[in-house]
């Protein structure tokens, strides 16, 4: 209707014209998408573009001249060649109302009186109130029936009309069966040429389709793009293609026309109606080939509306050749799905090679897995074997199932190691089946799972666990194929991250004590120095030097010096707070720093309790061993604060210290300027005594 308004505007007016009706309308759409013969629209648009088109012509007969013109602008159309199809004007009209329903599904249209020269035909529109240009429409497209036959149009008389306050439109037709347009052999000619226009058209419609669904990337574009083209064969509003692929676990629905609840609910409908049983609002097809069924197509009409019955073998000749379509698409998708493993597990091990840390590869190797083999969750846990813990890393999850809510984290099981080093392929789980191996389902929330232990040159390295519904999985052999290479690949990466990670700690960590070094402790420094001048806080820097540790050396050797370091080491890390660092930067000099310090006073208690634990004597191989330590205090960051000058206060504050008689802690005082003499460190009036 709207496409035959358009061309009627752009013929008497251009495309200035037709840009002016658009606009008049408020029309949002483009020319072309409103001129598709598969498009459908609201009552309230179409009419707003009829009584544009009206002001903008100065024309009230626009109705009926577009009526006239739907059957020369669309003549090489599916739905045309089916009307005449149909034999004779007399047979047009005796089911014109399912003709009417391919452009109106708010119209409810009556036969009154067919007869072979005329007929009675009675419209109504109930929800709406019946504009004159509609009913124009109806009198000009009622007029060109007979001229599909290669008669001379119809005369159409409205005797009754709803736009005039009568409760129904009735239109008369009258036609001559022995008028003709032009000669036989015109009409022949014109006949023949239209019937090659729709063959044309046709052909052309299966190769935009053929070549749309060859550049689709997979199945679901596929089934989407047959869906939306369904209207090539059937003029319907609403669409549905119900479909099932081997290896699918549920029905793919597609839908035009649909809210999602409303096609899941009709989807369900379409599979069990019998489609020997025939009704005349709706259409059910199945899409099958000779060896394989995929599911069904429908059209659907509102209720009280129908479907001419030689639109069935249209639908099914349409959803044949989608059976097809879906048949090579599913080939096509397998070797896809094939492709894409290969390249995914190409891209993991490539990702994997790039990762710098274990916990970061736990992760890239979690997110990988849903892709590569197909499960909803993927869980990776590693290995530590100092401690005898497996512990889990890394979780994705592809469903609402919050894996990082699960209480356990980790399991602590000497046993397990030597269990997955001999199991070394996947194997099922389940809270009764392996004892042993049952707790790692407590670390990812599985009520069962696939279990693929992560090993190279007998060393487990960690575990991959996938869900949810590990007997599922574990029935799909190329599932187990895929997992067993992506554990090939996450041994070598981890075994790489673990020797990569035991360089990176050697480079930043004492060899004797296993503290922070000063390449460490110089960089957490400076990390604190920027964040203390955005934020406000206030650090401390501890420098402790032991009082006593050059005595102990040479007395008892390097052996007795460096295991009394270690134990050193201990104390401090027990006497201050986790989040506190503690670094060897020299040979008995420690330096610590203290976070979240509010004043001077909570610095020194700090530091005080360092004093007392290093004051009390240390057993070491056996002897008996006494140093003391002495520490400078100071308070960061101030403007001008570097590394350098922080440490050089503390170490300033600790001389003093020693000064003063050892065993005790100085905290730094700025200098006080005196003519002709440099600055100084002040002694702080806390003392805690010698040790």
């Amino acid at each position: 209707m709207l496409g035959a308004l358009l061309g009627v505007v752009h013929q008497t007016a251009g495309d200035a014209g037709v840009i002016q009706v658009l606009a008049k309308s408020g029309e949002r759409r483009s020319a072309a998408d409103i001129q598709q013969p598969d498009g459908w629209s609201s009552y309230q648009q179409g009419l707003a573009l009829f009584r544009a088109a009206a002001d903008v012509l100065g024309d009230p007969d626009v109705g009926r001249k577009a009526g006239k013109e739907v059957f020369r602008r669309y003549a090489s159309t599916e739905v045309l060649t089916l009307l005449r199809s149909i034999g004779s004007p007399a047979e047009l009209l005796r089911v014109y109302p399912s003709i009417s329903a391919k452009q109106s599904t708010i119209t409810r249209s009556e036969v009154v009186e067919v007869g072979e020269t005329h007929g009675l035909i009675s419209v109504v529109t109930p929800d709406h109130k019946r504009d004159p240009l509609f009913c124009g429409y109806t009198l000009g497209a009622l007029s060109q029936f007979p001229v599909l036959f290669g008669m001379q149009p119809a005369s159409v008389e409205e005797i009754e009309c709803q736009a005039r306050g009568d409760p129904r439109c009735l239109i008369r037709l009258d036609w001559d069966p022995t008028s003709s347009v032009g000669t036989s052999s015109e009409r022949e000619v014109e006949l023949l040429r239209e019937q090659l226009l729709v063959v044309t058209k046709r052909f052309e419609s299966l190769e935009s389709v053929a070549k749309e669904l060859s550049s689709t990337s997979d199945v679901n574009s596929m089934l989407e793009t047959i869906t939306k083209r369904a209207g090539v064969a059937v003029r319907a509003p609403r669409y549905l293609l119900v479909a099932q692929l081997p290896g699918d676990a549920t029905p793919r629905i597609h839908h035009v026309g649909f809210t999602q609840d409303e096609a899941e609910a009709a989807a369900q409908e379409v599979l069990r109606f019998d489609l020997d049983t025939i009704e005349s609002s709706r259409l059910v097809v199945a899409i099958e080939s000779a060896r394989s069924h995929f599911g069904r197509l429908a059209a659907f009409y509102p209720e009280n509306y129908h479907f001419l019955p030689q639109e069935r073998s249209l639908l099914m000749a349409y959803a044949a050749n989608a059976a097809a379509a879906l048949e090579t698409a599913a080939a096509l998708d397998e070797s896809r799905d094939r492709n894409t493993t290969l390249s995914a597990l190409l891209d993991l091990g490539r990702v994997l090679a790039e990762e710098s840390t274990r916990g970061k590869g736990a992760q890239r190797l979690a997110d990988a897995i849903p892709a590569i083999v197909g499960c909803d969750q993927a869980h990776v846990m590693l290995w530590d074997p100092g401690d005898a813990i497996l512990q889990r890393v890394a979780s994705t999850s592809r469903v609402s199932l919050d894996v990082a809510a699960t209480a356990t984290t980790a399991v602590r099981n000497g046993n397990l190691a030597n269990q997955l080093l001999e199991l070394a392929t996947p194997t099922l789980v389940t809270s009764t089946s392996h004892p042993v191996l049952s707790p790692i389902l407590e670390l990812t929330g599985l009520g069962s799972g696939v279990v693929v232990p992560i090993t190279a040159r007998n060393t487990l390295f960690g575990v991959l666990a996938i869900g949810p519904d590990g007997h599922k999985l574990y029935r799909n052999v190329t599932l187990l194929e895929r997992l067993s290479g992506v554990a090939s690949l996450a041994a070598t990466a981890l075994g790489g991250l673990a020797l990569l990670d035991e360089v990176r700690h050697q480079s930043l960590h004492d060899p004797i004590t296993g503290l922070a070094n000063s390449r460490l402790f110089e960089n957490r420094v400076s990390q604190y120095l920027s964040l203390g001048r955005r934020s406000g806080s206030r650090l401390a820097l501890l420098f402790v030097d032991l009082d006593r540790f050059k005595f102990v050396n040479d007395a008892h050797g390097h052996k007795v010096g460096d295991e009394l370091l270690r134990v050193v080491a201990e104390r401090l890390l027990a006497t201050v707070r986790n989040e506190d660092t503690v670094a060897r930067i020299g040979g008995d000099e420690f330096g610590i720093l203290v976070q979240g310090v509010a004043s001077r006073g909570d610095a020194e208690v700090v530091a005080g309790k360092i004093v007392s634990a290093l004051g009390k004597p240390f057993v070491v191989r056996g002897r008996t061993v006494s140093v003391g330590a002495s520490v400078g205090i100071t308070l960061f960051p101030d403007a001008a604060d570097t590394y350098d000058s922080v440490v050089s206060r503390a170490d300033s504050a600790m001389y003093q210290a020693k000064a003063n008689g050892r065993g005790r802690f100085q905290t730094y005082e700025p200098p006080v300027e005196f003519p002709h003499n440099s600055g100084q460190v002040q002694q702080s009036t806390i003392d805690t005594g010698k040790v």
